[in-house]
């Protein structure tokens, strides 16, 4: 792989433009999609685009001047401490070291330092949800099913994430949030547990909306460290049924709470999916939140 930026002209950008626009694309999705369009067809790999993609963000905005293209969060999460969300954000660098796992989150140095000087448990769980969030991330990239049912369980499993991640930021959290993380938690169970059984299984009979019977078939086919916390989670999460028909108004607090849960239960999935995780690496049973 090499590092060497290469980029389109500016006619070979609004011809791309134009397809991505007939294909139906989203405007603030072009320049993302553009870059991985023109590398692929240059011959080069996929994952050399996101570095190309703050030059393609900057050609956009000259090609749609009316259109704000300020950066976004690739695949929208986040994290919560002392009764604020943040977005966490990926790392631009497959397989670097994960030191400082507080440089995942979209906050200033100054309001980290407030955090772990206040409440030091609070900032070990923020960086706990960075490293959900950067696992998140990897298996995106990595979890590849061959089974079209397991990738749009997951597909719309972090979409919900994604959606009330934005809540979240706005502290506009309405009363579906319980219902909205049960059934995050479920598709992405049912997705790894599609895949874990070959495409064998039938989730909907096996499983129906029984989140703690779905996590009890993942330990038992891809067990970790975090067997315990994975299934008392599960436990304890709004059951999508349940919410459906006794949801009460959630806090702020108990809304990010739910959110934090329904993250870990998400992340872990995943990484017993794919077989790997920074959590994995840095944190052990004792630290899960």
């Amino acid at each position: 792989m090499t590092d060497s930026i290469i980029i389109p002209t500016k006619e070979q950008l609004a011809i791309l433009d134009q397809q991505l626009a007939a294909a139906g694309v989203a405007i603030l999705d072009r320049p993302e999609k553009a870059a991985k369009i023109f590398y692929k067809s240059q011959g080069r790999y996929e994952i050399e685009a996101l570095h190309a993609e703050p030059w393609f963000n900057k050609k956009y905005k000259a090609l749609h001047p009316s259109v704000d293209f300020s950066p976004r969060p690739f695949m929208i999460m986040c994290g919560s401490a002392l009764g604020i969300s943040y977005f966490l954000k990926p790392p631009l660098i497959i397989g670097e070291t994960y030191l400082d796992l507080s440089k995942y989150i979209y906050i200033e140095d100054r309001e980290i330092k407030r955090i772990y000087d206040q409440d030091a448990a609070a900032y070990d769980e923020l960086c706990f949800q960075a490293a959900d969030g950067v696992d998140l991330w990897h298996s995106k990239l990595n979890f590849n099913s061959l089974s079209a049912e397991s990738q749009q369980q997951r597909n719309i499993g972090l979409s919900l994430l994604a959606a009330y991640a934005r809540q979240l930021i706005a502290c506009e959290i309405d009363a579906s949030l319980p219902q909205g993380m049960a059934l995050a938690c479920e598709l992405v169970g049912k997705s790894i547990a599609v895949y874990l059984s070959d495409g064998q299984i039938n989730v909907k009979q096996e499983f129906g909306h029984d989140l703690s019977k779905l996590a009890k078939y993942i330990i038992e086919k891809a067990p970790s460290q975090f067997d315990e916390a994975f299934d008392d989670t599960a436990k304890k999460l709004p059951q999508y049924v349940a919410s459906r028909y006794a949801s009460s108004s959630q806090s702020i607090l108990q809304s990010q709470n739910t959110y934090r849960s329904a993250l870990f239960f998400c992340a872990e999935a995943m990484r017993r999916g794919i077989g790997e995780g920074i959590a994995w690496e840095v944190f052990d049973e004792a630290h899960v939140p």
